[in-house]
């Protein structure tokens, strides 16, 4: 479940294996920083010997960041890396940390895409049909199709959370993240439950549809559902922010707007959410290495 890293460690005991290295000169000291590769991974060691390491750690390992990575390769992984660069895993600090994992769906990507709803106080960034992205001062989340990124076949949705710095603030860990953490498997069942709490978090929009009941109220309550869903709920929440209403009617319109759109009643979006919701168990499964992931 884990792909782009930053890692840096205080010093590494070999840089021989680095391919397409180039050396930097600071004018004023006189002191030279390497620049290399090793495969995917962009390594730098200062003239102090500190090291940083970044790129996807599933890329480098398989190849490609298609396949989602997990607990047991992540182990395989940090041991090749510190072997290969000669360090400590227990001393390589993690400065950023994506977890990922990619949804094989029955159905489209395009058809998942619109039912992830806006987030309270933060922005709902969509790309043409092709993903939505959630993004903070310190992370990010995104949802999109990666077999359109990657050109691979099939209905593949990857669902990613980039924690971009303070990964030890935002994990509320006790002390920094490590390499050596990432291949506990402890580590791995905490990070897979953080990766699914931001799952849970985005609301998943209801696209309703219509069906006649001998109730007059139910009826309109679905066309009032349809309406929204037409309209578009990030228009409606738009016009109530630019509105003139107070701070509390603003609140509370939109409150009630998010209602309707994450409502109960008739819809056909409620099969497409349960198969995210299996998908999203199975990549948890999978990653942890359950026999029954069927991934």
């Amino acid at each position: 479940m884990v792909d782009t890293v930053l890692i840096s460690v205080p010093e590494t005991g070999s840089i021989a294996q680095l391919e397409s290295c180039r050396e930097t000169r600071d004018v004023s000291s006189g002191l030279v920083t390497t620049h290399g590769r090793l495969g995917t991974l962009r390594v730098t060691r200062k003239p102090d010997g500190e090291t940083s390491i970044r790129g996807s750690l599933p890329r480098w390992y398989y190849g490609r960041n298609v396949q989602t990575m997990t607990a047991a390769d992540v182990r395989a992984a940090a041991a090749d890396l510190a072997t290969i660069l000669d360090f400590n895993p227990a001393d390589g600090l993690v400065y950023r940390l994506d977890l990922a994992a990619t949804l094989e769906l029955p159905r489209p990507v395009a058809e998942y895409l619109p039912l992830f709803g806006p987030i309270s106080r933060v922005d709902r960034i969509i790309h043409e049909k092709r993903g939505v992205v959630y993004p903070w001062s310190y992370r990010t989340v995104s949802v999109y199709d990666k077999g359109h990124e990657a050109k691979v076949p099939g209905h593949l949705l990857r669902f990613e959370v980039q924690y971009k710095q303070q990964v030890k603030r935002q994990l509320k860990l006790t002390s920094a993240l490590t390499l050596a953490d990432l291949a506990a498997a402890s580590t791995m069942a905490m990070l897979a439950q953080r990766w699914q709490a931001w799952y849970d978090r985005i609301p998943k929009l209801r696209i309703p549809a219509l069906t006649l009941s001998p109730s007059v109220k139910d009826l309109d309550v679905q066309l009032a559902q349809i309406g929204l869903a037409k309209v578009g709920l990030d228009h409606l929440l738009g016009l109530v922010d630019a509105s003139a209403l107070t701070p509390s009617t603003k609140t509370r319109m939109r409150t009630r707007l998010k209602e309707r759109a994450t409502g109960g009643g008739s819809s056909v979006s409620a099969s497409r959410i349960d198969e995210l919701d299996t998908a999203i168990e199975a990549a948890i499964r999978y990653a942890m290495g359950s026999p029954d992931s069927g991934a």
